[in-house]
């Protein structure tokens, strides 16, 4: 649920909108000062705050904790409430960054659809900016008619709508970001955040500032910014790259599953609670992390209660046709180019390669060819525009094929090699078997 701070000093007031907050499914937290209000910033960050303009007994009044809240929490919501409104109080209260003003005595319905309204907003702009990154990185898509995709597809609709948290583990540009955003836009915490953090060449303090959050070394009343965790509260939290994390950072991150609650850096008290469900991604086998000391058992098991195990490009051979229509369709409207056409040869190989880098590799391959074709004007991709890997074969993989055709005598070499020629061109022709003996003469 989202979460309000009301800071005004009139006890009815605070229970007036409490009460009819609360009623409408937010959730509420109070304070009758500027000191109560920065002790609740201490325990979370709200998504939406109501805060009197005139505030006795308090150090700051309205305007200033305002003008605090805009410098460093630009994006949370402030509505500010005054008993004495005035023109020229409402001009400065939003030239401070408020969002709205209301008057008192506050008129409910108005008060709610403020409120309604702000969190619209905020959740857009968040939306806006998780496009922006998933642009950015370039997602692969969960397509396909292969059988170990097909069991992803279960997994998602059997898990998304749960809580437990989720370990997946796969090769580099297998997915592994998509299908956690997956799970989430399914589950019951997709109108909240889905927050990333890539724990890959970063730093222990960094990587730890950037989840847990700093309190302001001059001001311990204000965090100097908030981590992950926090900005995820009430929804998804997606930690890519588990392996890379320090010891320290995984034993913080299992304390945190264990009671809920965590300590900012430069923060003794464990003052921070936050409800989300975690994800996590692994670019290895797991266990062989934990074997190998850079998992540490204990936050392995906490995160291993709902597994997924992403297939490499090279086991689904038969999606590769879909992705290379999906993909190459997507390039071309972004870029504004014309969709280019495949000459079978091409696509045969684009099957056949072994896709070291996965899904990633092969969207880089086909934005390349998009390009190629753009550029000579001519709509047909052949051989010759493909990279030299493929046009002269992926040299790790015919390494591996050596040792098992060397040890053979040459029929059966042959016999070996037509065999798996065969299976490869019935897949390419889904199993038409006049079509692909036609193809091979």
């Amino acid at each position: 649920m989202y979460d309000i701070i009301i800071v005004d000093d009139e006890k009815d007031i605070r229970t007036l909108l409490s009460g009819i907050l609360t009623d409408e499914g937010y959730g509420v937290r109070n304070a009758s000062n500027s000191q109560e209000f920065f002790d609740l910033l201490k325990g979370r960050l709200p998504s939406l705050i109501l805060l009197d303009i005139w505030l006795k007994k308090s150090d700051m009044d309205g305007i200033e904790i305002l003008h605090k809240m805009s410098k460093s929490y630009p994006d949370i919501p402030v509505i500010m409430i005054s008993g004495h409104g005035t023109v020229d109080i409402a001009v400065r209260a939003m030239q401070a960054g408020a969002f709205n003003f209301l008057e008192k005595p506050i008129k409910l319905d108005y008060l709610l659809l403020l409120v309604e309204r702000a969190l619209q907003i905020k959740k857009i702009a968040q939306e806006h900016k998780n496009l922006m990154i998933k642009q950015v990185g370039i997602p692969c898509e969960l397509m396909g008619t292969s059988v170990s995709i097909l069991n992803i597809h279960a997994q998602i609709q059997k898990h998304a709508t749960g809580n437990g948290r989720v370990l997946i583990a796969g090769e580099k540009g297998t997915g592994q970001q998509t299908l956690a955003r997956k799970i989430h836009d399914m589950s019951p915490r997709s109108k909240f955040s889905f927050i990333q953090v890539s724990c890959k060449n970063k730093n222990v303090t960094d990587i730890e500032k950037e989840i847990f959050g700093c309190n302001d070394m001059n001001n311990p009343n204000m965090p100097s910014f908030a981590g992950a965790i926090e900005l995820a509260h009430n929804g998804t939290l997606f930690i890519d790259g588990i392996e890379y994390l320090s010891k320290s950072t995984q034993q913080k991150l299992t304390k945190f599953m264990v009671e809920k609650q965590f300590a900012r850096i430069m923060s003794a008290d464990k003052t921070v609670e936050s409800d989300v469900r975690i994800m996590a991604s692994c670019d290895e086998v797991p266990e062989i992390a934990v074997t190998d000391g850079r998992l540490s058992n204990d936050f392995f098991n906490r995160l291993n209660v709902v597994r997924f195990d992403m297939p490499p490009l090279r086991e689904r051979r038969e999606d590769i046709f879909i992705l290379i229509e999906n993909i190459t369709n997507e390039i071309a409207s972004v870029q504004h180019f014309a969709v280019p056409e495949y000459a079978e040869d091409v696509l045969i190989t684009l099957q056949v390669f072994d896709w070291q880098g996965n899904i990633k590799q092969l969207r880089n391959v086909i934005e390349s060819l998009i390009i190629k074709a753009a550029e000579r004007k001519n709509p047909v991709v052949t051989l010759d525009d493909l990279p030299y890997e493929l046009r002269h074969g992926d040299v790790s993989s015919s390494q591996t094929m050596v040792p098992y055709y060397i040890n053979l005598p040459l029929r059966e070499a042959r016999e070996a090699f037509e065999r798996e020629y065969l299976i490869t061109k019935l897949s390419f022709f889904k199993g038409n078997i006049s079509k692909t003996a036609q193809f091979i003469g």
